[in-house]
């Protein structure tokens, strides 16, 4: 059981953390973004690929 929990918590931890990166990452303006290689619609994938 406690492993159980301690997986939905690990999860639940990966789940934020994709969401602030993707909200650091959306803030930023195109300029800035195309500076480290990405295009505003590659965001997501770039965060899912980054591990």
């Amino acid at each position: 059981m406690p492993s159980r929990l301690a997986d939905a918590f690990r999860s639940y931890r990966a789940r934020r953390a994709y969401r602030e990166a993707a909200r650091a990452l959306e803030a930023m303006d195109d300029h800035l973004l195309k500076d480290i290689g990405i295009a505003r619609s590659q965001i997501w994938s770039a965060i899912k690929n980054s591990r």
